[in-house]
């Protein structure tokens, strides 16, 4: 804990190997940017086990996967500000996490991608997103229910300012919510 990482990019080089993991305890990530994250089942960013943790403009650049956060342990309170993900298979995923806020996340697929989902979350809860953003360039999902955001046994879920945009002439191919969760939303 008590960790501060600034001001740095890890190019990860087409590597399969995780980018980053996020600390313990009261740590803060500023100013960092992943690229080039090649691994089909691996993330560039991972948050297992953390707590308080402030991530100040983190960028994702052309990753297969973008975000994890409590896959394999309950993370909880972490706060994402300012972040952005490149990807090509899924965006973010969340296992147990709890107390999380999102302020200006934006996620965008790559060119020509099949992406899996742009979000999936599973078992989380008391989680906030202020204007959520996502631009899916005409893709579509090709995860569960073929939704680009994806909610299972999730409780009070706050989503205030969405914007979803599709560069596509039509989005008659993809759902935008798949829901078996308590949701809050105000969206475009």
């Amino acid at each position: 804990g008590y960790i501060v990482i600034q001001d740095l990019t890890i190019d990860q080089n087409g590597s399969t190997g995780i980018g980053l993991h996020s600390p313990g305890q009261y740590g803060v990530i500023r100013n960092v940017q992943i690229k080039n994250q090649a691994g089909a089942t691996t993330y560039a960013f991972v948050a297992n086990n953390s707590t308080l943790v402030e991530i100040d403009n983190l960028h994702i650049v052309n990753s297969t996967n973008g975000i994890s956060i409590g896959a394999t342990q309950p993370t909880q309170y972490l706060t994402f500000k300012n972040c952005s993900v490149e990807f090509s298979l899924r965006g973010m995923t969340t296992g147990t996490m709890s107390g999380c806020t999102f302020l200006a996340l934006y996620l965008e697929t790559t060119s020509g991608a099949t992406p899996v989902h742009a979000i999936e979350m599973i078992n989380s809860e008391h989680c906030f997103y202020y204007n959520l953003g996502a631009e899916l360039f005409g893709a579509t999902p090709t995860g569960t229910a073929n939704a680009w955001f994806h909610l299972r046994d999730c409780d009070n879920i706050h989503v205030h300012g969405a914007k979803i945009y599709d560069g596509s002439a039509s989005i008659a191919n993809s759902t935008f919510w798949s829901l078996s969760s308590r949701l809050y939303r105000d969206w475009e």
